[in-house]
């Protein structure tokens, strides 16, 4: 019985003080500090700077917004923040950086309060967490040094992830890109990288062998 509330109690303290950090965390980006921001950008418009030992922190400017995108170490995700050239937050995400966005899409009136709210993992019955399973069962260890890139699209034709990585598939090494139904989790398409093949006198392409198609 001791044994068993002391797994409630250390399950209740993570719990709150994962909420805990994630209020902080919105506190600190409600709003885009343009003054700072100004004060120490580089020619390329951006600030980067450390939050503290487990977070970067990196600031942009663009012609109609501002970005703050806040990476965490142990987090494949990065979390990001768009701001109203006011600094007024306009929306927030998170990110598999330069992939897709994910979690939860929260958009800002012009006051910063929240008006709307839409949940972007809904349509991927086949979630994240089998997308791991699925790389991790094909032989991807680091997801950060093997994986090439990952997408997914959800309209009313199909709901799909595609997965570009190095790994195995069928007990053969390579490099592949995989296409799976974001509901059941089925392979539609798996391809096998072979090269750049040649386009005209200077373009290259890649070129792929097909192993399976649905």
């Amino acid at each position: 019985m001791k044994t068993m509330l002391y797994i409630v109690l250390v399950v209740s303290t993570i719990c709150s003080c994962n909420s805990q950090h994630k209020k902080k965390r919105y506190k600190m980006m409600e709003s885009f500090d343009i003054e700072v921001f100004d004060k120490n950008k580089n020619a390329m418009n951006e600030y980067i700077y450390q939050l503290n030992d487990d977070t970067v922190v990196k600031q942009q400017e663009l012609s109609e917004c501002y970005y703050s995108f806040l990476k965490e170490k142990k987090n494949l995700f990065e979390y990001v923040y768009e701001y109203r050239k006011d600094g007024v937050l306009k929306s927030s995400f998170r990110s598999f950086p330069n992939d897709f966005i994910a979690g939860i899409l929260r958009e800002y009136d012009e006051k910063g309060i929240l008006v709307k709210e839409e949940d972007l993992e809904k349509p991927f019955v086949y979630s994240w967490e089998d997308i791991q399973n699925y790389l991790f069962n094909h032989k991807v260890e680091n997801i950060q040094e093997q994986v090439v890139r990952i997408s997914r699209w959800s309209d009313e034709e199909a709901t799909t992830w595609t997965l570009d990585f190095y790994g195995e598939y069928d007990d053969v090494k390579g490099r592949f890109v995989v296409l799976l139904n974001g509901i059941t989790g089925e392979e539609l398409e798996v391809k096998m990288f072979k090269g750049k093949g040649v386009v005209g006198k200077t373009g290259t392409k890649a070129v792929y062998d097909i192993l399976y198609k649905k």
